[in-house]
């Protein structure tokens, strides 16, 4: 099964579509965005440096895990704390996801036989693997 994991990016508002667009062009597919108000403890910002912006965005991009890091380290670069966009990052590995999102991160099979669809039911060994798992978490 392939590996998921959920990087989530706050960033000043009017910053999302740079995330998007950082993202897309290391295969992300989409993501989530979801408008939202930072406060931080003023000395806390004091201490770091950061300007504290009320009005922030955040974005959740499910993606392979192996995109991570190269995805981490443009967001740093372009967007990060010492940008207009005072931007932090964070990835959290997903652990269990609905079957029709998992399917959209599988590698589709060169032909039926190779996704184990051998008696042409429309039901290979992923598929059922999958059904298994699912039934697992409830």
């Amino acid at each position: 099964m392939t590996e998921l994991s959920n990087i989530i990016a706050v960033v000043g508002a009017d910053y999302s579509d740079s995330v998007m667009m950082i993202a897309k062009k290391h295969g992300a597919r989409g993501g989530t965005v979801i408008g939202a108000s930072g406060s931080v403890d003023e000395k806390a910002a004091k201490l770091y440096g950061v300007d504290v912006r009320p009005d922030r965005e955040i974005v959740m991009l499910l993606v392979k895990t192996d995109l991570c890091e190269a995805i981490l380290r443009d967001l740093y670069a372009e967007l990060g704390l010492s940008s207009p966009a005072c931007g932090i990052f964070f990835t959290m590995k997903v652990t269990a996801a609905s079957e029709n999102l998992l399917k959209q991160y599988e590698e589709q099979p060169a032909d039926d036989s190779a996704s184990g669809d051998a008696d042409g039911s429309g039901e290979g060994k992923r598929d059922n693997v999958q059904k298994e798992n699912a039934n697992d978490i409830s």
